[in-house]
């Protein structure tokens, strides 16, 4: 199931990751390799990006919304949850889930559905009108992945929080698989969330054939956020699609330069020395490949979930229990241990996953803000 329609580009059905960016890209993200022989028709049908400002635009309509339902003034808390519940309840706003819709807070608004980039763009939107401290945050998930044609899109997630006060925050997913939206996050400055948005539009873009639309809108995205590493190795798709081999390496190594972990664009690269004749290259990438996924638990969980749907409990348990050696706070993890456990015959072993993984939830649960609890 998404949680967030943000998708990395891959031809092979390979994990995602989220990197930490130290370096700048290789690539001058504002003076990117044009599309070479791209019709001047082609350009005029182009749909350009809009402007970024546009994203957290209210209307006033949603500022009347914003005045009527919320109309604590002294308590932040109270205020959070005020607004919580006039978005979410089904008397209200009723804003529902849709992952594959990504829009600006005012289509939302108007629509009524939207991704989790879109709901968490309209709550900022709102909040921030209403004086609430609001931040976008990304946040771990298990591996997910669809296929489209030779395109796998792998999906990220987005979710919301703030200070409500000096030793209380909130966090507020809309994510409605709430196994798969975890405390583990980084905040998101503002022109990361933009970028993102754009990033949403152009896969879609690239999925449909329409390279101009899709170059035109990650480069923005890039032109906000250059150190996003996955922009670079979706960037890179476009200019493979398009002929043009030397601006996709540059692109898809710009993305490992900032991320040496991200598997998309190793993934790519290596197919790319692979298909140059280059197997040496390919093979020392793809067993970089290995190492990384090795070492992320979501992937260790992935595998395992694998291996117990082919009837294989005792491999499954074996990889959760790697999981849980590099990330001991995740209750999935422990859940799908307490599943195999119990059908490789392991009853007390099951029993005692299941009380770690409540404890972790209480614990979880404890840490945030129940929005729609009073």
């Amino acid at each position: 199931m998404n949680t967030l329609f943000l998708r990395a580009v891959l031809p092979l059905l390979l994990l995602t990751l989220v990197g930490c960016a130290a370096r700048g890209p290789l690539l001058d993200a504002q003076a990117l390799p044009a599309l070479a022989d791209i019709s001047a028709q082609q350009w005029a049908n182009a749909t350009r990006p809009r402007n970024g400002d546009e994203l957290l635009r209210l209307t006033p309509q949603m500022r009347a919304f914003v005045d009527a339902h919320v109309t604590e003034r002294r308590d932040k808390d109270r205020r959070v949850r005020q607004l919580t519940r006039a978005v979410l309840h089904p008397g209200s706003l009723g804003i529902d889930y849709e992952d594959s819709y990504t829009g600006t807070a005012a289509e939302v608004f108007a629509r009524g559905r939207g991704n989790c980039l879109s709901l968490s763009l309209l709550f900022v939107a709102m909040a921030r009108y209403a004086d609430i401290d609001a931040k976008f945050y990304e946040v771990d998930v298990v591996p997910n992945w669809t296929r489209g044609d030779d395109i796998v899109f792998a999906t990220r997630h987005v979710n919301v929080g703030g200070r409500v006060a000096a030793d209380a925050e909130f966090v507020l997913d809309f994510s409605p698989y709430v196994t798969r939206a975890q405390i583990h996050r980084r905040k998101l400055a503002d022109r990361e969330a933009q970028a993102l948005y754009y990033n949403n539009l152009g896969a879609g873009f690239l999925a449909e054939g329409d390279l101009a639309s899709a170059w035109l809108h990650f480069s923005h995205g890039l032109q906000l956020a250059p150190s996003v590493s996955f922009l670079w190795s979706n960037l890179a798709v476009v200019y493979s699609r398009n002929g043009q081999k030397q601006a996709a390496r540059l692109a898809l190594e710009s993305s490992i330069h900032l991320d040496s972990d991200n598997t998309s664009a190793l993934t790519n690269l290596a197919l790319a020395h692979e298909a140059d004749g280059e197997h040496e290259r390919a093979a020392a990438l793809r067993a970089r490949i290995e190492l990384v996924q090795q070492d992320n638990p979501y992937f260790q969980f992935a595998v395992a979930e694998k291996l117990l749907a082919e009837g294989d409990p005792g491999a499954a348990l074996e990889r959760l229990h790697a999981a849980i050696r590099m990330r001991t706070d995740e209750p999935l993890f422990f859940r799908q241990a307490a599943i195999a456990a119990a059908a490789a015959g392991k009853q007390a072993l099951a029993a005692s996953y299941e009380r770690k993984e409540r404890t972790l939830i209480e614990s979880n649960r404890a840490r945030q803000l129940r929005a729609l609890e009073r």
